[in-house]
């Protein structure tokens, strides 16, 4: 019996010879040849070789007959069967030949590892585009956000919505034409049901544009509404340390994506130009009334989200098989999902996760939605073949929509089934815009509202 080893030696020369009818699986990165290095014969998969060799065989033989790719593997010799499963374990992503199973439940990943060697950075690059690849949410810890920070945050948010009615009439968010400010319970919409939830909305400040500019996602640059330290004590200086410590945040992990999707670190970053647009929102929920949601079931819009859950449960989270999985915030982590953004520009490699919060007592968070410029082109990245051989090879991800606009729900299309991809970032922000604030549309645009 031939050891593994020797197995994928001899194999060396015929799949060199038949790696033309292999597309897809060639060398990367300059390789030439099999690495022997790690394999052990005396504790490779518990002596598992002889196994395996055995199972080649019996493939093999049922293969009589056969033509195309599985026949010039496998039938022919047995050692070209051996070394296609070294290669599949070295070089090619085995989702490709395995879709991924629905998971059962929410990663939990150590940031502190991108700290460490290149071996360990491109480990972790590796782990989490597989998690963004099958379940699109995660948590992270060692994120570099302090937990006495977070206390502050948390402590600011609680003295925020436990001011009086006329202290947050003060930043009104139906005054402002860029959909800043703060809203009470039941104003936004998600999937044309109002959401349970009191909260406040901090853009990206910039100069203001003309009312009537084109296009119309323009109208969405502006100031934010502020309160004064009279009112509040520090809830400027607190909201803008916490938007700059996530968006930092945001940039790391988008950095590791770009470097697991074998692009470069800094190639998705690079993208998101001048004038990013991101936001923050500071949120209460109270106890969920039957048959409603805090939030209802959605997609984010944007590309990622930085969520400091509190420690209240409540949010829910949909699997492949459409089951809700309740997330258990962990000590000191922040939850990362990403948004439609992303699936798109990565051709639903990445995908953007049903999500939704029903709770039970009240509850406080607060999310950050990483954005570029609203005049950023979301082309696809330049990704190898693999990646969409993936994506062809899983109806959850080749089938994976957005959020339908306005005019798609009254056409009766799913509440995420739509097929459309805008081209900008910034139509995809106006789109969210006018599905989600239908009143204030009405208020500031009724031009755009008379068209709903």
């Amino acid at each position: 019996m031939p050891s593994l080893a020797g197995a994928i030696e001899e194999a060396r020369e015929a799949y060199s010879k038949e790696k033309e009818f292999l597309p897809g699986l060639g060398p990367r990165k300059g390789e030439d040849e099999f690495d022997l290095s790690g394999i052990d014969d005396a504790g490779f998969f518990e002596k598992a070789d002889e196994g395996i060799i055995k199972a080649l065989e019996e493939f093999a033989e049922s293969t009589a007959g056969a033509t195309g790719v599985r026949r010039r593997l496998f039938a022919g010799d047995v050692t070209q069967g051996v070394a296609f499963i070294e290669l599949l374990q070295k070089r090619f992503d085995v989702v490709l030949m395995n879709p991924p199973k629905s998971f059962t439940k929410i990663p939990v990943v150590d940031l502190a590892r991108w700290q460490g060697s290149e071996t360990e950075r491109d480990a972790l690059a590796e782990e989490i585009c597989t998690i963004c690849h099958r379940v699109g949410f995660l948590q992270v810890v060692n994120h570099g956000i302090s937990p006495s920070f977070m206390n502050d945050l948390f402590d600011m948010l609680e003295r925020l919505f436990a001011l009086p009615q006329d202290a947050k009439l003060m930043m009104d968010k139906r005054k402002s034409r860029h959909f800043r400010g703060w809203e009470a319970t039941g104003t936004e919409y998600t999937n044309n049901r109002p959401d349970i939830r009191e909260q406040v909305d901090i853009w990206s400040e910039t100069k203001a544009r003309p009312v009537d500019i084109l296009p119309a996602y323009l109208r969405l640059l502006g100031p934010n509404q502020w309160l004064t330290d009279d009112v509040l004590p520090d809830y400027r200086k607190t909201s803008l340390s916490w938007i700059s410590q996530a968006g930092q945040l945001a940039t790391t992990l988008l950095g590791i994506m770009s470097t697991g999707l074998d692009l470069g670190k800094d190639y998705i970053n690079n993208l998101f130009g001048d004038e990013q647009m991101s936001l923050t929102k500071f949120i209460r929920y109270p106890p969920t009334p039957a048959n409603s949601a805090g939030v209802n079931a959605h997609h984010d819009t944007g590309f990622l989200t930085v969520l400091a859950p509190g420690k209240t449960p409540g949010l829910e989270v949909q699997n492949n098989d459409g089951d809700w999985l309740p997330l258990v915030p962990v000590e000191n982590g922040l939850v990362i999902n990403l948004g439609e953004m992303l699936q798109g520009i990565t051709g639903n490699y990445f995908v953007a996760t049903p999500h939704r919060v029903i709770t039970q007592d009240w509850r406080y968070a607060v999310g950050y939605f990483h954005g570029p410029s609203l005049h950023t082109r979301l082309e696809p990245l330049p990704l190898a073949q693999k990646y969409y051989d993936a994506v062809a090879a899983s109806p959850y991800h080749r089938d994976a929509g957005f959020m339908a606009r306005m005019e798609e729900t009254k056409m009766g299309v799913g509440d995420m089934s739509s097929a459309y991809k805008p081209t900008v970032y910034g139509e995809q922000l106006w789109n969210y815009f006018v599905r989600s604030y239908p009143q204030i549309v009405e208020q500031h645009y009724p031009d755009v509202f008379g068209s709903m």
